[in-house]
């Protein structure tokens, strides 16, 4: 729709009309002064107005003009539909309805040399559109100016010249960066909140200042950020070196880091993972599991899984010594030690994870196998210690240590356990220490993973029969890896 004006036209009705009339004849002669309507959708306001009474006025926007009669809708721009007498005035104003219509319709003039010469030139910072070619607009350089829009005089430039503008693209790029850049940094801020509150519960150190003056440096950082409203570049400036300071190491920008690592006070190196909003990884421990069954699935950020597997430990030799034998099964020897077995496996968000933990062997009995599956394949196998065992009277070998041809890292056989000689075999330490010794009137049970039991002996040869000791239960331990 396109409102036409023409200038000072003004004509008095040739016959009196109703508040239903909607069409109109002025005074013949009077209709050309007002703007011819070629297209369907031209329009043009007309203003009614009592002779009688200046103050009885209606709007109406005229949608047809044949010479001097005009076809009307009436009671626009809030007026309504009046009667009128011949005589009585049609003008052609600026109404208030049709001023408001500029702004809604996005309406920014067109250069008009007439429109130039009439106000004396455009002023400074005034802005047009280009005649001639849709979507370029000019900005004047000078007050009074008449000139016609070009780069060639420099009274005007265009709105885009010097590249001083961004499109709809940059500015959602960079939209988007912000945000992403925000939530990172919300995700790592939240990752040390998360930390420095287990480590208060737990109460197992006292956080250093400089660590706690990192996180309120984070905190700090991302109230900035977000109240200037732009995102993270990858500068460094004051809070970073007061985060580093800390022992905090963002790994690049806080923008771009999705991986964070710092040293707590007693040195341990952590790892962080933004996007989990928790610790992923520590170089000093792992997870253990002491029976069997299903590993939580691997988060989303993992690819590889970091295990360690312990064998169980076999049991200790009995003994029943008889004073009237001349060979007696005085001194019984100690069970073997289980395998060390490590490796680090590929896996996937779907990988389902099973492991099966070794018991340790009874008395003269064998420990068990510890094992590791992937979606149901064994991947990795650390097998048990042996029991020792009296193979003739007299004479109780320490029991045989466990090994593995299934892993991938590293392999460790299990050590041998003690003969039975004068007392009780002791059984063979397991990777993490506490082997079963010889026990009179009965082997010690193994207190650590993997560890062989001890042998029973009896000094006093009372011909009772004791039972050795019972070896380590196996162990699994593992991590989550990127």
């Amino acid at each position: 729709m396109t409102y036409r004006y023409t200038n000072r036209a003004t004509a008095q009705l040739a016959q009196s009309i109703t508040p239903r009339d909607t069409i109109i004849t002025l005074i013949p002669g009077t209709g050309d002064a007002f703007p011819a309507l070629q297209q369907p959708t031209d329009r043009f306001a007309l203003t009614l107005t009592s002779v009688s009474n200046p103050d009885q006025f209606e709007v109406c926007i005229v949608i047809g003009r044949q010479g001097d009669r005009v076809t009307v809708i009436r009671g626009q721009d809030n007026t309504t539909a009046q009667s009128f007498s011949s005589g009585d005035v049609a003008s052609l104003n600026m109404t208030a309805g049709v001023y408001a219509l500029f702004p809604q319709a996005g309406y920014m003039g067109v250069f008009d040399p007439t429109i130039a010469n009439t106000i004396n030139g455009y002023q400074k910072n005034a802005i047009v559109c280009d005649p001639d070619t849709a979507g370029l607009l000019w900005v004047s350089t000078k007050d009074g100016n008449k000139s016609s829009p070009s780069d060639q005089d420099g009274a005007w430039i265009h709105l885009t010249a010097g590249g001083n503008y961004a499109d709809a693209g940059a500015l959602d790029t960079e939209k988007q960066e912000r945000q992403a850049s925000e939530e990172e940094l919300q995700k790592t801020l939240a990752a040390l909140q998360k930390e420095l509150t287990r480590y208060q519960l737990k109460g197992d150190y006292v956080l250093s200042s400089a660590f706690q003056d990192a996180i309120a440096a984070l905190q700090e950082e991302l109230s900035n950020y977000q109240k200037r409203g732009n995102y993270i570049t990858s500068n460094p400036d004051a809070k970073d070196a007061q985060i580093s300071s800390a022992g905090i190491d963002l790994t690049s920008s806080l923008s771009d880091a999705l991986w964070m690592t710092y040293k707590t006070p007693d040195g341990t190196q952590r790892f962080y993972h933004a996007a989990n909003a928790e610790t992923v990884y520590n170089a000093a421990t792992l997870t253990s599991v002491y029976t069997s069954g299903w590993l939580p699935t691997p988060p989303d950020w993992a690819t590889r899984l970091h295990v360690i597997g312990v064998g169980a430990g076999g049991g200790g030799a009995t003994c029943q010594a008889d004073p009237n034998a001349q060979y007696t099964n005085n001194t019984g020897g100690g069970g073997g030690a289980g395998a060390y077995v490590e490796g680090i496996y590929n896996v996937t968000p779907t990988s389902t994870l099973y492991v099966s933990i070794g018991k340790g062997g009874t008395s003269e009995k064998d420990g068990e196998i510890t094992t590791l599956s992937i979606n149901g394949e064994i991947v990795l196998k650390a097998d048990s210690g042996k029991a020792s065992t009296w193979q003739a009277p007299g004479a109780s070998a320490g029991g045989v240590g466990g090994y593995s041809n299934i892993g991938n890292s590293l392999i460790v056989p299990g050590g041998y356990g003690a003969d039975g000689y004068a007392i009780g075999g002791s059984g063979a330490s397991g990777p993490y220490g506490g082997e079963g010794r010889g026990g009179k009137h009965g082997g010690v049970n193994a207190p650590g993973f993997g560890s062989g039991g001890g042998g029973a002996y009896d000094p006093q040869q009372t011909n009772t029969l004791f039972q050795g000791g019972t070896g380590g239960n196996g162990l699994i331990r593992y991590r989550f890896l990127p």
